[in-house]
């Protein structure tokens, strides 16, 4: 045990090159050199020291919140009982367990010392970017901050595609008029399409609502709904290898969703913008990914509670 004059007793060692050091909270490991090691001053004493001698910088794979989970549970503590333990709500612990935020650098000290982290957590949260960053950065390929540069890209996969699937409000700019973004490859095919559209139910309270953020009266609206509906059903009713499906959902649009097989585009409905002027975010598949596993799910849960139109 080292006790420098002001500082608490020091309970753990780690290297210079590791990545706290030259904190301006931690004592500068050259003030701090003990047998060719490095000591930081631990945040409160303890009972017992432990010396830990890293030979390499903590290196690590893991996020912080699954080391705080690993560490967490190896102890024995559920997560109502951390909350007893460590003096962090319940929702706060889920949060930092499931990577949505880092704690405070001090915060992080405290929870390595009260986990026996021996600098895991530390090394982690000092991590510029973290393997589950790196793993969400890799899911969003390319973002657009309208719909206009990304048009010929998507009717180029759609046009060769076998399945295309829709979330949107009214359709019109993507479904209804002939220079519509995917009309042109719902009409002229050379291999069979399964289309799947959901739309807003046109006589939904949400439809009222949405016309209202736009500045378009109820009837206008929803006439634009109803011509997609019709064109769709043109479509539905001719020959050429396009199985149809339409389902009406009745609340307040957020996503807009189009998948062309394994790629999503990806935009949203505000009260200030429609969705093609949002920003897109394409989405391909990839194991495991998250946003691709959340759309869908979002998808196909308003595909199954939908009303069934056509």
């Amino acid at each position: 045990m080292v006790a420098l004059a002001g500082q608490q007793p020091v309970c753990q060692c780690l290297r210079r090159n590791h990545p706290i050091a030259g904190r301006p909270d931690l004592v500068a490991a050259s003030n701090l050199r003990s047998g060719g090691r490095f000591l930081r001053a631990g945040p409160a004493p303890l009972t017992a020291s432990r010396e830990v001698t890293l030979e390499e910088p903590v290196q690590s794979s893991s996020s912080f919140g699954q080391v705080l989970r690993e560490l967490r549970q190896a102890h024995g503590y559920s997560l109502r009982e951390f909350e007893r333990v460590s003096h962090h709500s319940k929702s706060v612990l889920g949060k930092w367990e499931n990577d949505g935020k880092i704690p405070r650098s001090d915060v992080v000290e405290e929870l390595d010392a009260l986990l026996d982290g021996e600098g895991r957590l530390i090394a982690t949260a000092s991590v510029p970017a973290t393997a589950s960053a790196k793993r969400l950065a890799s899911e969003v390929t390319r973002h657009f901050t309208h719909q206009g540069p990304v048009v010929d890209e998507i009717r180029r996969r759609a046009a060769s595609a076998g399945r295309l699937d829709v979330l949107a409000v009214r359709g019109l700019g993507l479904l209804a008029l002939n220079d519509s973004l995917l009309r042109p490859a719902m009409t002229s095919r050379a291999a069979p399409l399964r289309v799947r559209v959901l739309l807003l139910d046109p006589d939904c309270d949400a439809a009222a609502q949405r016309a209202g953020e736009i500045g378009e009266s109820p009837a206008a609206f929803t006439s634009g709904i109803k011509l997609t509906l019709a064109r769709l059903e043109e479509l539905a009713a001719a020959e050429g290898g396009v199985t149809v499906e339409v389902g009406l959902y009745a609340r307040l649009p957020i996503w807009r969703i189009i998948c062309v097989d394994d790629t999503l585009w990806v935009s949203t409905f505000a009260a200030g913008w429609e969705g093609h002027e949002s920003t897109i975010y394409e989405v391909p598949q990839t194991p495991r990914g998250a946003l691709w596993a959340g759309y869908r799910r979002t998808y196909e849960d308003l595909q199954a509670n939908s009303r069934r139109v056509i």
